[in-house]
């Protein structure tokens, strides 16, 4: 075979494998909508009472300023963190944090078809809120007005597991 027909082959084989692909992506796409639908009813997400730490950080918008290391309290981060085993305390980049205490409450999420599947899940700021006391949200409100113009607030959600 010469080396232009083996080219044509494989540009050829190449072709036809792209092709098929388009096709099963096309067939992806069709199917996003319903299997969205799908996944998200077999789901279900319940309160624990185990409760959790929390923690707030600024961060830089663009840039990171520094490496915070925060306390793991003897528990274990469902949220953005790096462990530091030496130093029993999660990474974070930011240029300041503030511990808010705890709160009573933590959700998992459950696949309902999927036998033993449960996840710990991040709670966003709204529902957090809706758990602290009047002082943790008194903390956080001068937490937020020192940084929020510059900085993004975070937070560090920490299991109340040992």
């Amino acid at each position: 075979m010469s080396e232009t027909s083996y080219i044509n082959k494989w540009f050829e084989a190449v072709i036809n494998e792209m092709a098929e692909s388009q096709c099963v992506h096309e067939t992806v796409t069709e199917n996003t909508s319903k299997d969205n639908r799908s996944i998200k009813s077999n789901f279900e997400i319940k309160p624990l009472f185990q409760g959790m730490y929390l923690y707030a950080y600024a961060f830089g918008a663009s840039e990171y300023e520094s490496t915070l290391h925060i306390s793991c309290a003897k528990g274990k981060a469902i949220s953005y963190g790096c462990y530091d085993i030496a130093n029993d305390a999660y990474i974070v980049h930011g240029v300041d944090s503030i511990n808010l205490g705890s709160i009573p409450v933590n959700f998992k999420l459950y696949a309902k078809d999927s036998g033993s599947f449960l996840i710990d899940i991040p709670l966003p700021e709204i529902v957090l809120k809706r758990y602290m006391t009047k002082k943790q949200k008194s903390l956080l409100q001068s937490f937020q007005t020192k940084y929020k113009k510059k900085y993004k607030i975070n937070f560090l959600q920490v299991l109340k597991v040992y």
